[in-house]
């Protein structure tokens, strides 16, 4: 009732709830929905893998229909040209907020796309969110709806304050600019510079080995995300977490790719964008057999050191549910920014929850339920010791007068 999602039935009832016998209410008309959010972005984009990080796995069938919806068409500076006219839920989802939402200061791209777009990314984050709500039982909506879709992203780590004098060197920061080396176009250099948002890392201007720039890419995007607190999915989808990995833990794994694609649509859409950047460079890293990032340990074990922690982490999550939620990422990095549905489908026809049932099968039901019924009620008559003999023959007489059917399939014996 605080959210305006309904109300007493009667004229005058009472603001307040009271779960009564004789207290009714009802759900207010559609018109919450038609006030779309001022700050929404619509910024998700494509993650263009090729090849899953395990061997092992690249023959397993993943569900993904041709209709499938491609998140690249969500981007901040998309406008759509076509018009679109959807059916809108009767609860809106993602419209309840319990916090305030992040002061982040729209860029001017962003200023740019409409108001009808970014209300159809909402109802389209929103049907994906209800989706997952059917794959997955969450107890409390209210730290998943609080998550503010204009999220900033992780921060960088701090520069050390260094006291200079005439004996100090100084540190010279990368500037953003189009390097333009003999490495500039080395995949690890190219996946690395959007981890670093679109910097080239420090120094490689100076390094013509090919083992050098690909060890100095590993650790600027270890330093870049070594220092954030949060992860890249908010703590607050714990519960959705959870849940895809015992659906893991149980060989689910189509349904645990579907509802893990869900939950990357629906995140905010910057975090969204960092975590598809950071998977594809740690696609590399780990499939690139021919460096060594560390002598010490496999590239596996150091992409699992370093970024355990900063995909997804939560206090009360150990570290082996961690370890799961993060080798099925890895493993399915190509697939797992599609949504193997058609949202857009989905919104427009709207969700459905029961069909109806013909006139021929309800009445063929109701009949064959109907003589299931009463052949069961007959042994109990016939086999009960409460029941008295004359009773017996009397409601046997009455079941052969009134159900003839039932009485010859039971074959009675005087």
């Amino acid at each position: 009732m605080d959210k305006k999602f309904f109300e007493c039935v009667s004229p005058k009832g009472n603001l307040k709830f009271e779960d009564s016998s004789h207290r009714f209410y009802r759900f207010i008309d559609d018109k919450i929905t038609q006030d779309s959010h001022k700050d929404l972005n619509t910024g998700v984009e494509n993650l263009g893998f090729v090849n899953s990080p395990v061997a092992d796995e690249n023959k397993e069938n993943v569900r993904n229909s041709s209709f499938g919806h491609n998140s690249s068409s969500l981007t901040p500076n998309f406008i759509r040209s076509a018009k679109r006219h959807s059916i809108r839920l009767r609860t809106p989802l993602l419209k309840v907020r319990d916090t305030k939402p992040s002061p982040v200061r729209l860029s001017k791209r962003n200023s740019r796309c409409s108001g009808s777009d970014q209300e159809d990314v909402h109802y389209l984050r929103e049907t994906a969110l209800t989706l997952l709500l059917q794959l997955i039982d969450v107890p409390m909506l209210e730290s998943i709806l609080s998550v503010p879709y204009d999220l900033p992203e992780l921060p960088e780590a701090p520069q050390p304050f260094v006291l200079e004098n005439d004996f100090t060197p100084r540190k010279v920061k990368p500037a953003k600019v189009d390097f333009r080396g003999p490495v500039a176009d080395i995949p690890w250099v190219k996946t690395a510079s959007a981890c670093l948002d679109g910097l080239h890392p420090a120094g490689i201007a100076g390094l013509w080995s090919l083992q050098a720039c690909k060890v100095l890419c590993y650790r600027s995007v270890v330093d870049r995300f070594s220092c954030s607190a949060e992860s890249l999915i908010p703590g607050e989808y714990f519960s959705i977490c959870i849940p895809i990995v015992n659906m893991l833990k149980n060989d689910s794994r189509s349904r645990a790719l579907y509802a893990l694609q869900l939950l990357v649509y629906i995140l905010p859409w910057k975090r969204q964008k960092q975590l598809q950047n950071l998977l594809r460079f740690l696609h590399l890293v780990v499939n690139d057999i021919f460096v060594s990032i560390d002598k010490k340990v496999t590239n596996y074990e150091a992409v699992l050191r370093d970024f355990l922690s900063v995909v997804f982490k939560h206090p009360l999550v150990s570290d082996e549910t961690q370890k799961i939620l993060f080798d099925f990422l890895l493993l399915k990095a190509n697939v797992v920014s599609r949504v193997s549905v058609n949202l857009q489908a989905i919104q427009k026809s709207g969700f459905k929850f029961c069909d109806r049932i013909p006139e021929e099968d309800l009445a063929a039901s109701s009949a064959k339920f109907t003589e299931q019924s009463l052949y069961d009620l007959a042994m109990h008559v016939v086999d009960s010791t409460h029941i008295k003999l004359a009773d017996k023959k009397t409601w046997i007489k009455k079941l052969k007068k009134h159900h003839h059917k039932t009485y010859e399939a039971f074959n009675f014996t005087e």
